[in-house]
C-alpha cells in the first residue's frame, strides 16, 4: 500500500470510528501518530468517547484518549476565560474585536470547537484602530513577540496582522488581524464586505457569519504556504458547512466568493473536502461555482487539486514518500507565491535566506 493510500484509510477510520475496533496494536499505533501530525488526535478523542468506543481500545490507549480530551476541555475553559478578558479591555477603549477561527467556534460552541488545542487567539480590527490597538494592550502590560528589524518590517508593510502580542502573565498569544490575508497579495478582501459579514453572538460579542468563516477556512488552508495543518483546517470547513447547510447558507457562500473573487478558491476547497471528509455540497452550487472559472483555471485545476490532495497528508513517517513530499514543497511555493507578487517575494525570499545563514 502506497503512502498516500494509507493515509486515505486512516482519515476513512477517522470519518467512521467504528473501524477503530478491528485495527491491530501496530495499525492503531500508526493511525495515532499520523492524527497526531494532521492535528486531528484530541478531535478523534472525543469522536471515540461520543460512540461509546473507548472500552474497545487497550487499556493503555484508552489513558491516552482520556488525557487529550480533558487536555482539549481544560484548555477551551481557559481559552473562553481569555476571550471574555480580551474583549472587555478593549471594548473599554471603544474597540470591538471580532473573534476569528478557533475564538469564534470557543464564542458559538461550535461542533468545530470539539477536540480543538489553540496555540493563540485571533481577533480582527479595521486597520485604523490597528495602533489603538497596540498602544492600549501594550498600555496593561502586553508585550510584541521579540523578532528581527526585517521581520518586524514584513508584519507592518506586507501582512493583514502585525507582530503577535502575548501576556506574559497569562502565557496567552494574540493574533491582531486587520484583514483575512495579506494586502501587498493584491487579493485581500475590501474591508467594506468584511464589515457587511460581522454579527454578534448570543454572548453579544463580534464574530464573522458562518458562510464567511467557511470563506476564511479556504483561503487560510489554501493560500498558505505551511499544510501542516491544513487537513484539521479542512475539517472546520466542512464542518461549517454540514451544519449550517441551507438554501440560504449555499447561496450566501457562493455570492460572497464571488464579491471577494473567491470562487476558484471555494470550488477547489468544496472538491478537497468531499474528497476527505464527506462534505455534502448541492450539485447546484458546484455548477455555479464552476460556470465561474475562468478558462485558465480549468487549464491547471486538475494538476493543483492533484498536488494539494497529496500535500494535505502530515508529513510523518508512517505516510512518507517522495511523492509527498514533493507536494508539499510545491504547495510551499506556490503559498508563497500567491502571498506576494514576483517582484517583491523574489527580494523577500533572498533576504530570509540571508538571515538563515548568517544564523547558521
Amino acid at each position: 500500500m502506497n503512502a498516500f493510500t494509507k493515509a486515505r484509510c486512516f482519515i476513512n477510520i477517522f470519518n467512521d470510528v467504528t473501524l477503530v475496533s478491528s485495527l491491530s496494536p501496530k495499525t492503531l499505533s500508526e493511525l495515532f501518530i499520523f492524527l497526531r501530525a494532521a492535528n486531528l488526535l484530541c478531535l478523534f478523542a472525543h469522536k471515540l468517547k461520543r460512540e461509546d468506543l473507548l472500552n474497545e481500545l487497550p487499556e493503555n490507549i484508552q489513558w491516552h484518549i482520556t488525557s487529550n480530551i480533558n487536555y482539549s476541555e481544560r484548555q477551551q475553559y481557559q481559552v473562553g476565560i481569555e476571550i471574555d478578558r480580551i474583549n472587555l479591555l478593549l471594548e473599554e477603549t471603544g474597540i470591538s474585536p471580532v473573534f476569528l477561527k478557533g475564538a469564534a467556534y470557543n464564542i458559538e460552541n461550535a461542533i468545530s470547537l470539539e477536540g480543538r488545542t489553540m496555540s493563540d487567539i485571533d481577533i480582527l480590527v479595521s486597520s485604523s484602530e490597528i495602533q489603538k490597538t497596540e498602544k492600549r494592550l501594550l498600555s496593561l502590560g502586553w508585550q510584541i513577540k521579540s523578532l528581527a528589524n526585517y521581520d518586524e518590517k514584513y508584519y507592518r508593510e506586507f501582512a493583514h496582522e502585525i507582530p503577535p502580542m502575548f501576556d506574559p502573565l497569562s502565557g496567552t498569544t494574540l493574533d491582531i488581524h486587520h484583514n483575512l490575508y495579506l494586502p501587498v497579495s493584491g487579493k485581500a478582501p475590501d474591508e467594506s464586505i468584511l464589515r457587511q459579514n460581522i454579527v454578534a453572538s448570543s454572548q453579544q460579542k463580534l464574530v464573522l457569519n458562518k458562510h464567511m468563516q467557511a470563506l476564511h477556512t479556504c483561503v487560510h488552508l489554501y493560500w498558505n504556504e505551511d499544510v501542516s495543518s491544513s487537513l484539521r483546517d479542512l475539517y472546520d470547513f466542512t464542518c461549517l458547512c454540514n451544519d449550517n447547510a441551507s438554501h440560504h447558507f449555499w447561496e450566501a457562500i457562493v455570492k460572497t466568493a464571488k464579491a471577494m473573487n473567491l470562487s476558484s478558491l471555494l470550488f477547489d476547497v468544496i472538491c478537497l473536502a468531499e474528497f476527505y471528509f464527506l462534505l455534502h455540497c448541492p450539485i447546484e452550487t458546484k455548477h455555479q461555482l464552476q460556470s465561474q472559472l475562468s478558462l485558465f483555471h480549468r487549464a491547471r485545476r486538475g494538476f493543483t487539486l492533484f498536488v494539494m490532495k497529496r500535500a494535505l497528508v502530515p508529513d510523518t513517517r508512517v505516510c512518507d514518500s517522495k511523492l509527498l513530499r514533493l507536494s508539499r514543497f510545491l504547495a510551499y511555493m506556490r503559498g508563497h507565491l500567491m502571498k506576494m507578487p514576483v517582484h517583491v517575494l523574489v527580494p523577500h525570499m533572498l533576504k530570509k535566506l540571508s538571515m538563515t545563514l548568517r544564523k547558521s
